[in-house]
């Protein structure tokens, strides 16, 4: 893939953190916790790593172009998470926001959640910024025991790969090495290599009006161990996963059948994933109500869960769904969230799909008739601190939190 600019073994970035909760009447100070924060590795390995990169890449002529990324220490937010610390693991906010702030603004409203950013005490100096959050008696009201530092929005161009020509990549997974893409055509697939150089290309037979059969390829598919998956529909609107072995992709069989008929063979299933951990398949579709909706289900397409998406409506439903480590991320409403973590304002992109691939995003953004290739560090946090025991603000409480991020 990419590579990697290594940093010193001594830079070694901290994080440290005070909070002060105050009797709003008397402003007597009536608790104080001070605790560290783990700075995420993919901050020092990833995110350090690119902005390095930039100085080389932006503004060059013909060969360049700047490396956007997202700032991941822009807000504070306090959530109810209890789990354990895993640095090298975490790359997103869970819990509960019970509270949250920005540092680039001053916030004087009546959001029950917004604190505001206090300009007098922060500062910045080379080696060590120190930001000070204080939230008045409406706000962050409630029990948290998480403190992470996150961006608002990811808004990543990360660094750019390749414009593939005249092919706009609808959906792409990673097997052995090589990108397997799906093509606007929907029936069309071809396997790139790590340089996103075309190995071969592929076509499953479609527009079959025999009951049952491949009518239409939702723009979905996935692989699971040496087996290829596609969402299909069929012209009496029947969904169904069908599968072949990766050695052979166009010998496909129907695999499974899902309870519920398609809106219409129009309306193209998308967003297909398998959960290993859980024996579960995840995936987007327009049913007979006409209502956009992510599905969970296990191995037999049984529903296990479901939820109306109003987003889908405005956008192509179910792009992508991919599994990545311990998270499973949904692409929706030109957006990726991980399904377990509450920071719901993630990827503002007008992406097609992305998947994970080491530490490492991989992208493709549609530019006209044609895709580009980018790829952007992983993780949404730039840090997190487990309390002790939980913190409780009430209404009769004022609260002052103060993070120092220390280089060095």
């Amino acid at each position: 893939m990419i590579d990697k600019v290594e940093l010193p073994n001594d830079f070694k970035p901290q994080g440290k953190i005070k909070i002060e909760l105050f009797d709003d009447l008397t402003g007597r100070k009536i608790d104080e916790i001070k605790s560290h924060n783990f700075i995420a590795p993919h901050v020092r390995n990833n995110i350090f790593r690119y902005a390095m990169f930039n100085l080389f890449s932006r503004n060059r002529k013909d060969i360049g172009k700047d490396i956007e990324i997202s700032d991941v220490f822009k807000c504070l937010y306090l959530t109810n998470a209890t789990h354990p610390e895993d640095p090298n693991n975490e790359l997103a906010l869970r819990g509960d926001i019970i509270g949250w702030g920005r540092t680039t603004e001053v916030y004087a409203g009546n959001d029950t959640k917004l604190g505001t950013f206090n300009t007098a005490e922060s500062f910045i100096k080379f080696g060590l910024a120190r930001f000070v959050f204080d939230f008045p008696t409406h706000s962050a009201n409630g029990t948290f025991q998480s403190v992470y530092f996150g961006a608002e929005y990811i808004n990543y161009k990360g660094f750019y790969i390749k414009d593939i020509g005249h092919t706009i990549i609808g959906n792409f997974r990673i097997y052995n090495g090589d990108f397997i893409a799906q093509k606007n055509y929907f029936e069309v697939f071809r396997r790139y290599n790590q340089y996103w150089e075309m190995q071969e290309e592929w076509k499953i037979p479609v527009d079959s009006k025999v009951s049952g059969q491949i009518y239409r390829i939702g723009k979905s598919f996935t692989i699971v161990g040496d087996m290829i998956y596609y969402l299909c529909v069929s012209y009496d609107e029947e969904i169904a996963i069908w599968r072949a072995p990766m050695s052979d992709p166009t010998n496909i069989s129907k695999y499974k059948v899902f309870p519920l008929k398609a809106y219409t063979t129009s309306y193209n299933p998308g967003g297909l994933e398998y959960d290993p951990r859980r024996s579960n398949w995840h995936f987007y579709a327009y049913t007979k109500d006409y209502k956009p909706t992510q599905y969970v289900c296990d191995e037999n397409l049984n529903v296990l869960d479901s939820r109306f998406d109003k987003a889908l409506m405005l956008n192509y439903i179910g792009n992508n769904v991919f599994l990545d480590g311990e998270n499973m991320f949904y692409f929706e409403s030109n957006q990726v969230h991980p399904s377990d973590a509450i920071l719901n304002k993630m990827l503002n992109t007008r992406d097609y799909s992305i998947v994970g691939v080491d530490e490492e995003f991989f992208y493709t953004q549609r530019i006209g008739s044609s895709s580009e290739i980018y790829a952007c560090p992983k993780g949404y946090i730039g840090s997190r601190c487990l309390l002790d025991s939980p913190v409780t603000k009430t209404s009769t409480n004022t609260m002052k939190i103060t993070y120092d991020f220390i280089l060095g």
